[in-house]
């Protein structure tokens, strides 16, 4: 299950990283922007296309009519409680007829939101910035495993290792000391583990942790799910990345969600999708 998953992954990697390339040079909070109008068009063509569009845009315009409907006979009671019981029957309906899709679509956007958290969740590690590295085992015994840690030239460790057994952790100091993608080589007896770390200042797919925890991957699925006996998480300290419009700052979930939900909205008539 792991292998198909970390395939999603290297294929969601791909794809991003084609459609993200243009923006590069853009201020991050831009090109979230741009990439949210782009996949609240998206998903409203796929809802579209899944949807009962003929059914639902019959049962809209059926509880407008009996909205009017209530109004106009609101004095007599035995049709404005016959009419409810429609607008209820049709409103239930409508919800069956929107929740399916909108659950379908679930998926693909998790992995979505996912895959845009690595470009617009975390900060490549800046130069000569110091940041802690750990190490989680599954046994929180009293003794932890012998484990060592090596770096590539971009990277100095700058500590022994500190062991927290209550915690199961592991933990060193890191400093880079020039930009790019570098790695880091844990050594558990013949076992080899690898953690990428990405240092510099410009906003790329940033990977803070690779993880044993399918769930916990879907929220940053950057590298390669552990597959090991012992480890269960590499975590690196990163910075959050800031998004920032005059003066005002943003949390870039919030910001992708409403600027989607409202392409959404804008593009739907022209599209011809009923909501």
């Amino acid at each position: 299950m792991k292998a198909i998953f970390n395939v999603v992954g290297e294929l969601l990697e791909a794809l991003f990283s084609v459609l993200l390339w243009p923006l590069s040079g853009l201020n991050p909070i831009y090109a979230l922007v741009i990439v949210a109008a782009f996949f609240g068009i998206l998903m409203l063509s796929v809802f579209g296309g899944i949807s009962s569009q003929g059914e639902i845009i019959g049962i809209k315009n059926r509880i407008r009519g009996n909205l009017i409907g209530v109004r106009l006979f609101k004095h007599d009671l035995g049709i404005v409680f016959k009419l409810q019981g429609l607008i209820f029957k049709d409103t239930v309906r409508y919800l069956a007829l929107t929740g399916l899709p909108l659950l379908l679509l679930t998926v693909p956007t998790i992995l979505i939101l996912g895959e845009l958290n690595l470009y617009f969740g975390s900060t490549p590690l800046p130069v000569d910035m110091i940041t802690i590295v750990t190490l989680k085992v599954e046994d929180r015994s009293e003794s932890l495993p012998q484990i060592s840690m090596e770096a590539s030239k971009g990277i100095v460790v700058e500590s022994p290792p500190l062991q927290a057994p209550s915690r199961g952790e592991i933990s060193w100091r890191i400093r880079a000391i020039q930009s790019g993608q570098e790695t880091l080589t844990f050594r558990i007896g013949d076992r080899e583990l690898y953690k990428e770390v990405q240092t510099g200042k410009e906003w790329v797919a940033t990977s803070p942790y690779r993880t044993a925890s399918v769930f916990r991957w879907l929220a940053s699925p950057g590298e390669a799910l552990l597959d090991d006996d012992e480890v269960v998480l590499i975590e690196i300290r990163h910075s959050n990345l800031k998004l920032s419009l005059w003066g005002y700052s943003f949390n870039w979930v919030v910001l992708f969600l409403v600027v989607s939900v409202l392409t959404g909205f804008a593009f739907k008539r022209s599209l011809g999708v009923e909501i």
